[in-house]
């Protein structure tokens, strides 16, 4: 059976589709067979995919499906005997559709931005996942740091604070990589490649690479 990883956050601005599609990429680079939801009204993840057809590199297959299909489709997809993988790429917010797809999931993972804000919504998504677990306890929730300035004390505060509010949840785990500021990850959507295709050295596409690692490793256990 395919694992359902949703990316879903409680806001929007964190950068949430932008990991969708380099996870998505380094999953496939690392010979997973996946397919990708799209349930962003906004369509980021589709218009990306739709550029990146005309470079030819178009390993995986990215589906639009509206809420009342959802479940269905999930299900469908889940039991494909070709997939091992089925990444929905959220809207930014934590309410209808994306609440239908976390608990759907597998795993969730949550882009977190270096602010006082999402230190503040932290406190909302360790109450969102209490709220889950009581019905739903098994799905397992990563979150990580990412448009991360390495010199910003903020920096370090959001995941160390992150990690003191979530650390009496079981299955939930504030992953170590962080995703640094980088024009290149700024630039990369506009030429449809991936931030491993269209910077390869650049310390953002090492920071992707680590992040895949370390959530493959949480989904080993899923």
């Amino acid at each position: 059976m395919a694992t359902v990883l949703s990316v879903a956050t409680q806001k929007g601005g964190t950068g949430k589709s932008s990991t969708a599609i380099n996870i998505a990429c380094a999953f496939e680079s690392a010979g997973y067979n996946l397919k990708v939801i799209d349930t962003d009204p906004q369509a980021t993840f589709t218009k990306w995919y739709r550029r990146r057809r005309h470079t030819g590199r178009n390993g995986f297959d990215v589906m639009n499906v509206p809420k009342g299909l959802l479940e269905e489709e999930l299900e469908t997809l889940r039991r494909d005997p070709h997939l091992n993988m089925v990444i929905v790429d959220c809207p930014g917010n934590i309410d209808d559709i994306t609440a239908t797809a976390v608990r759907l999931s597998d795993a969730v993972l949550s882009p977190l931005r270096p602010s006082s804000i999402d230190i503040e919504h932290s406190v909302d998504t360790a109450r969102f996942i209490r709220d889950m677990r009581k019905s739903y306890p098994d799905i397992r929730f990563m979150l990580f740091v990412n448009a991360a300035m390495p010199r910003w004390n903020i920096s370090r505060d959001t995941a160390a604070t992150t990690r003191e509010i979530l650390q009496n949840l079981d299955r939930t785990t504030v992953l170590e990589a962080q995703i640094p500021m980088a024009v290149a990850i700024a630039e990369f959507f506009g030429t449809g490649d991936s931030i491993f295709e269209y910077a390869p050295r650049s310390a953002a596409a090492t920071a992707y690479k680590k992040l895949a690692k370390e959530i493959i490793a949480c989904l080993a256990v899923v």
